[in-house]
């Protein structure tokens, strides 16, 4: 593996609430992300999908029941991440959004 290869990985460039958790394990190209959800942020979480640690979007991407997630329609590259706001009760302090992102296969 080179070594631009295994310095290149996924990211969160931007998280609508409070970051618990964010790891990368290079090894098996598994991301992980947990944070306490901010409702009153209007924008979504983005996490940063590197071309080359993921080509052709090869990954499975999975998420708690709190949240849902998408593509951006602008940039490929980026995975949008927002609260499913029915699911989360006002005000509730203690909600939490957990991403997994893994290599198909």
């Amino acid at each position: 593996m080179t070594t631009v290869k295994r310095l290149s990985r996924p990211y969160a460039r931007a998280v609508a609430g409070l970051l618990n958790e964010m790891q990368y394990n290079v090894d098996t190209r598994s991301f992980s992300l947990a944070y306490s959800l901010d409702t009153s942020i209007e924008k979504p979480t983005e996490i940063y999908i590197s071309p080359l640690v993921y080509p052709n979007a090869s990954y499975n991407i999975t998420v708690n029941e709190n949240i849902k997630w998408k593509v951006d329609p602008i940039d490929s590259n980026i995975i949008l991440i927002e609260p499913i706001k029915e699911r989360i009760h006002n005000g509730e302090k203690n909600a939490m959004g957990v991403i997994k992102i893994s290599p198909k296969g």
